[in-house]
């Protein structure tokens, strides 16, 4: 996943996170690294981790400081990273329903109640035309707001507003035709 995020007033931040997890979820492994600011004088802090079994160990890179933490892994309501991205494509879409998780954050060393809300099917103009949406909410942690989401019936994004900003599914031309430096920012962070 890569993002890019440049907005009015604050630094440019990059990001690039990879993830991956096993189909049994014994065993996950990530890593990410977000740089804020785009010249020489960047912050950048690195993370991996790897999950096995009932434990995981994270470590980070920041300012030449290395930290390592390690975590027992709550059983049966642990949500690996790739599956959390995924995760509108693995629940069922057709009834409105609440999901609770416990998902890792790095910051604290410990883990989030994530929610998962499918709210029902409402119909929005999206592309220029009106298509039939599944309204749902992605609660990261519970003092964070909700993000909603508007997906299609095969649980692909379509819209997502958090945190006063909102996104919209778009094509990888589409992306580089507003943000023609877009393409040397990714190959420059090494692809």
């Amino acid at each position: 996943m890569w993002v890019l995020l440049d907005l009015p007033g604050l630094d440019v931040r990059l990001m690039k996170h990879e993830m991956f997890v096993t189909p049994d979820q014994t065993v996950e492994t990530w890593s990410k690294r977000v740089q804020i600011g785009g010249d020489k004088s960047a912050r950048v802090i690195d993370e991996t981790a790897l999950k096995q079994q009932d434990l995981l160990v994270c470590n980070s890179l920041e300012d030449r400081q290395t930290q390592t933490r390690k975590k027992k892994v709550p059983d049966k309501i642990y949500l690996p990273q790739a599956t959390g991205m995924t995760l509108p494509r693995l629940i069922d879409l057709k009834t409105p329903e609440a999901y609770a998780f416990a998902a890792y954050n790095s910051e604290q060393n410990d883990f989030d109640m994530r929610t998962f809300t499918v709210l029902g099917k409402e119909t929005i103009s999206f592309g220029g035309r009106n298509v039939e949406a599944i309204r749902a909410t992605d609660q990261a942690a519970i003092d964070a707001e909700p993000a909603t989401l508007l997906l299609d019936e095969k649980g692909r994004l379509l819209r997502m507003e958090a945190d006063g900003l909102e996104m919209e599914r778009s094509t990888e031309q589409a992306v580089l035709r507003r943000f023609p430096k877009a393409a040397a920012i990714v190959k420059e962070l090494g692809e």
